[in-house]
C-alpha cells in the first residue's frame, strides 16, 4: 500500500480539519437549539450536499436523485407541518 503524495496531504489535513470544526459546531449547536427544528434542518443536509454536487463539484443531474431530494424535502415539509 503507498501513502498519499504531499500534495494529497495539503488536501486531506484541512478536510479533516475543517470536518472537526463543522462536527464540534453542530455538537453545540445541538446542546442550544430544541430537539425538534434542530432534527428537521439535520435531516436535509443530504439535500444540501446535493446542491453542492451539481453547483459546486459539476456533477451532471440525475432525475433519480432529484425525485430522492424532492421526497426527502416533501418528508420534512410533512412533518415540520403537523409539528408546528
Amino acid at each position: 500500500m503507498k501513502l498519499p503524495s504531499t500534495q494529497a496531504w495539503m488536501h486531506i489535513i484541512p478536510m479533516c480539519l475543517l470536518g472537526l470544526c463543522g462536527h464540534t459546531l453542530l455538537n453545540y449547536a445541538g446542546r442550544l437549539a430544541p430537539a425538534g427544528p434542530a432534527s428537521l434542518i439535520r435531516s436535509s443536509d443530504v439535500v444540501f450536499a446535493y446542491i453542492w454536487e451539481f453547483t459546486i463539484f459539476g456533477e451532471a443531474i440525475n432525475w433519480v436523485t432529484i425525485l430522492g431530494a424532492f421526497i426527502i424535502m416533501l418528508g420534512i415539509i410533512t412533518i415540520a407541518y403537523s409539528k408546528y
